[in-house]
């Protein structure tokens, strides 16, 4: 009765998982998100005080609610630092060392907006004649980059994020004494090319350490020399560097990260440097925009033809094909534009989380550094800050869809772009590809009845309409989705500048409904095993010799196979918390073994198949015949996982 019990759960659960797999997941009708918060009426002047009070009145509430422990925020405007003010700790006292409070010259991380200064210091070679934008950069480089697809890779694509290079970050943040060592950083481990270069805006954190590299060859100098000689120092940012650890005269300046207010202090993190490693002040952060405005005191960094060309998009049609048509990279900095105006920047986060945005046409520009991850992360302050200072002190409206696509055409293109979506930002070659087949990473935008798009991903709900022939734009703001079809098909949406959207693929839709009935599956059978045997043991004392008979060989072999099998996928999910809180907390030593853990289970698919065959031949009854099945099945099931997503990749960097 029990193994019976036990297929009939096996079979069902095995049912349930293909249909699930193989069936759209039911979801709600698609919710309109509420109205857009209005702006404030009247456009407010650009002051020190306007800008003192206001800040005054948003950033400590908004530290509290956060569970931030400091901040600093910068205005400049009209070639000046109008504001530079810190809020909060840079010391808490949680680890029994004195309180800090945060001001203008305290030192914070600032993560990925550093890469603005690397892609300043490229240009600048640019400008001289040793660099081509447009040259393949093996030209330059001495590295060698895996290469899946014809073409070069070029120093445009290192900047807009185009070389077409999957995630790949195990190594990018580490806190192990020692400096940062560039040269060994770009050699190690690089990222496979997953797409054609020039196609696919994917953000790649090693993109930007290579065209850091690449200023360290060509110019001779080590790269963190080069922007203290060439960026920082001539923009008078005298308190800013690109060393780790810090030298010791800034080093007593610097903020501590915290995860949380009342947590422990972080360790110093070594960050490849071109991509992440800039230590700056909220006045330094001051002297950098304003040289970016060209309205440094210290001298020009770039020529204003230059910084036109960074400002503007990287790529054109004839590379992006539609999905220039929306917000894009241009050459190192986001396109933040909105309320009409003409907004370019970049963030970053690690344990410290920055946003810099500067506004070309206005002499403005906005800095914010926090030094904390916060409950929630750091989005919701920097957004709310940086849309805040845009509807206060340059408030405007976007251009409607009047003269766009009629709404039969839109309802038309809004049924070919509705899907699931998963982000071009994703390791694909190595095990961590299984990442994106979890619903929790997917993006889902549905079509409304008016020809609208209703994007939804995590908690954000975004409407959309199409004010040109696949180009919709939110109602109501300023975000942005491009379309790109092939063939009657969705290839890639533009959404974030550097980021594109992918239609999730089959492999990905079925791969959870189908472990879990298949570990269900193997969980059955293990867990039968011994009960089976504990049952003909107690039949035996009682005197019942004819119940049940001993598994055969291939049976046994099988179900040790699958007590294996279990205890992989069981090590795999652990592997997966593990390094998500941290990515450095399991090794390739330990990823190795849970491979080998893997290979060996499923070498019971064998002796399982041997069993079903045996069983087949005799001609047993229909129970025994699907229980012989359901074995070998279910661990097909899981080899077809690992194979699909790369667990057995001998190549564990992700």
């Amino acid at each position: 009765m029990l193994v019976r019990l036990s297929v009939l759960v096996a079979v069902l659960s095995m049912t349930a998982a293909v249909l699930g797999g193989c069936s759209p997941a039911l979801s709600a009708a698609p919710v309109r998100p509420g109205p857009q918060v209005s702006q404030p009426e009247g456009r407010h002047e650009l002051t020190e005080e306007d800008v003192t009070a206001w800040l005054d009145g948003k950033i400590p509430d908004a530290l509290n609610q956060g569970d931030f422990p400091g901040a600093v925020v910068t205005v400049v405007h009209n070639g000046r630092i109008l504001v530079t003010r810190g809020y909060g700790y840079a010391a808490t006292g949680a680890d029994g060392e004195p309180r800090r409070a945060v001001d203008s010259d305290t030192l914070f991380r600032i993560a990925s907006v550093s890469k603005l200064a690397t892609s300043i210091a490229v240009m600048q070679l640019v400008e001289r004649g040793e660099l081509d934008l447009d040259v393949d950069i093996s030209a330059y480089a001495d590295v060698k980059i895996p290469r899946r697809y014809p073409g070069d890779i070029t120093l445009r694509n290192l900047l807009t994020h185009t070389a077409g290079f999957e995630e790949r970050g195990r190594n990018l943040v580490t806190s192990e004494p020692g400096p940062f060592d560039l040269d060994e950083s770009v050699r190690q481990d690089p990222p496979a090319q997953v797409f054609a270069p020039g196609t696919t805006p994917a953000y790649s954190n090693y993109g930007m350490s290579l065209a850091g590299y690449i200023v360290e060859r060509v110019s001779g100098e080590v790269f963190e020399d080069y922007v203290r000689e060439h960026v920082l120092e001539p923009a008078g940012m005298d308190s800013s560097t690109f060393d780790q650890p810090l030298p010791e005269r800034l080093a007593g300046r610097m903020a501590n990260g915290y995860k949380t207010t009342g947590g422990r202090a972080q360790p110093f993190e070594l960050i490849d440097s071109p991509a992440g490693g800039m230590t700056t002040s909220g006045t330094d952060a001051g002297r950098f925009m304003l040289a970016m405005l060209n309205q440094s005191q210290g001298g020009a960094l770039l020529e204003e033809g230059t910084w036109k060309q960074m400002f503007g998009p990287g790529l054109g049609a004839d590379q992006l094909g539609t999905l220039a048509e929306g917000k894009q990279m241009g050459l190192g900095f986001f396109d933040e534009s909105r309320n009409g105006h003409q907004i370019v920047g970049h963030e970053g986060g690690t344990v410290f989380q920055a946003e810099l945005e500067i506004y070309p046409n206005d002499g403005s520009g906005v800095f914010v550094a926090v030094n904390g991850e916060g409950k929630d992360g750091a989005a919701a302050l920097k957004d709310d800050l940086m849309r805040g200072f845009s509807d206060r002190y340059y408030p405007g409206s976007e251009p409607g869809a009047e003269g766009g696509p009629s709404v039969d055409e839109s309802r038309q293109h809004a049924r070919v772009a509705a899907g699931t979506y998963t982000s071009s930002r994703a390791p694909m070659t190595s095990f961590a590809s299984i990442r994106e087949a979890l619903p929790s990473e997917w993006s889902s935008i549905d079509a409304l009845d008016d020809g609208h798009l209703l994007q939804r991903a995590g908690e954000s709900v975004i409407e959309y309409e199409e004010i040109k022939p696949w180009v919709w734009r939110q109602v109501g703001g300023s975000q942005t989705l491009t379309v790109q079809v092939e063939d009657g098909k969705v290839v890639r949406i533009g959404d974030i500048p550097a980021f594109s959207l992918l239609p999730i693929t089959a492999s990905q839709r079925v791969l959870v409904p189908v472990v879990l009935g298949a570990a269900t599956v193997l969980m059955l059978f293990v867990l039968a095993w011994p009960l089976g045997a504990v049952r003909r043991l107690l039949a035996l004392r009682a005197g019942n010799a004819s119940i049940g008979v001993p598994l055969s060989w291939w049976a046994r072999s099988a179900r040790i196979g699958a007590g294996l099998t279990l205890a992989a996928i069981g090590a795999w999910a652990g592997a997966a918390v593990s390094l998500m809180a941290d990515r450095t907390s399991v090794g390739p030593l330990a990823l190795h073994g849970i491979q080998i853990l893997t290979f060996v289970g499923l070498l019971g698919i064998i002796p399982g198949a041997v069993e079903a065959v045996r069983v087949l031949r005799a001609g047993s009854g229909v129970i025994r015949i699907v229980t012989a099945l359901l074995l070998p099945v279910a661990l097909a099931a899981v080899a077809w996982m690992a194979l699909a997503f790369n667990l057995l990749n001998p190549d564990v960097g992700f």
